[in-house]
């Protein structure tokens, strides 16, 4: 069955697949390995945060974000102005928050 989907997509020869540590691929080899012949499954190795450095900068954000939204608690439990829903009102503050804190990590 699997070697039909990927024999309209693929060549069957030489094909390399790269996987990363889901428990859904746990057993990939079991599942496909004998269907399809010179088949390499490369395994990636676990995903680290600390190797990332996307991830300082969206813990820097969200840092940010909690700060100012803590701080503008009042504001979005208040009621929403006239003439305003209380889902934009709260939009607002949020897009507000998200800016200064963009403009906050952007300085770093």
């Amino acid at each position: 069955m699997l070697e039909n989907l990927v024999t309209r997509r693929f060549a069957m020869r030489n094909l390399t697949i790269a996987i990363d540590n889901a428990p859904s691929h746990s057993a990939i080899e079991q599942n496909i390995g004998n269907e399809i012949q010179d088949l390499m499954i490369i395994r990636m190795a676990p995903y680290s945060a600390t190797l990332s450095p996307i991830e300082y900068y969206w813990s820097t954000m969200k840092q940010s974000c909690k700060r100012r939204l803590t701080q503008r608690n009042q504001e979005l439990v208040t009621r929403a102005p006239p003439g305003v829903t209380k889902v934009q009102h709260r939009l607002q503050i949020m897009e507000t928050v998200i800016d200064q804190s963009i403009a906050i990590t952007q300085i770093r």
